[in-house]
């Protein structure tokens, strides 16, 4: 099996990524509401006033890597 192949599979190659993206999309289109829901958070994660929570998090979990 390929690098690039196996980069995609998950749990032992049961499931590739592309296919658990094609079920969500399938799932977005049979219930928009989802996807509603989805966008919604994800608004309010980015504007909403604990954004400097979620920045400073980010920021601890990835720190900016070393130049040499």
């Amino acid at each position: 099996m390929s690098e690039s192949v196996n980069r995609t599979m998950l749990h032992g190659g049961a499931v590739s990524l592309s296919q658990l993206l094609a079920g969500f999309r399938r799932r977005l289109a049979k219930y928009p509401q989802v996807g509603l829901v989805v966008r919604s958070t994800r608004a309010l994660i980015h504007f909403g006033p604990w954004r400097a929570i979620f920045r400073w998090a980010i920021r601890v979990m990835r720190p900016p890597l070393a130049v040499p």
